[in-house]
């Protein structure tokens, strides 16, 4: 059977959970049935500043060393520097190896920190100003007061 998921935000999908678990009951071979908090993963919107920052990052390094870095090489470099690592084996040696998290996993608060973590780098070390386009100025979470940027505190909607 495919994996199914509800998100109850309606009776409708509360409906149709419930349905799925009765038909289900009781089959063989047993089934695992999981609730857990929604949590939107990094927005579109987020991701647009994010790979927009790689490319004004790899302009930036183009520029002031003459070396060229592929926009890969800095998302790498970004997830080691930023982010939490998450201990695996490596298939050949069989050794711990320690990879960092994936950005599409991040959910929008983590993504949003860090996106604010790159552009205080950014401009602590490199003395980069990022871009930040209108659209893209507040890191939005619904219900959350967020800072931006800049330190602003602003209501998401």
């Amino acid at each position: 059977m495919d994996k199914l998921v509800f998100i109850l935000s309606n009776g409708r999908e509360k409906k149709n959970a419930l349905e799925a678990i009765t038909t289900i009951a009781g089959a063989e071979p047993l089934m695992v049935v999981t609730i857990d908090e929604h949590k939107e993963n990094r927005s579109q919107s987020q991701n647009r500043l994010y790979w927009k920052w790689i490319g004004e990052m790899r302009e930036y390094y183009l520029e002031s060393t003459g070396n060229p870095i592929t926009t890969d090489s800095i998302h790498d470099d970004l997830k080691r520097a930023f982010l939490e690592v998450d201990p695996t084996t490596d298939i050949v040696t069989q050794r711990p190896k320690f990879a960092p998290q994936s950005t599409s996993k991040l959910k929008v608060v983590e993504f949003a920190e860090y996106l604010n973590k790159i552009h205080a780098h950014a401009a602590t070390s490199w003395g980069l100003t990022l871009t930040i386009p209108p659209d893209l100025r507040y890191a939005m979470v619904e219900d959350m007061v967020v800072k931006t940027f800049d330190g602003e505190k602003v209501q998401g909607n």
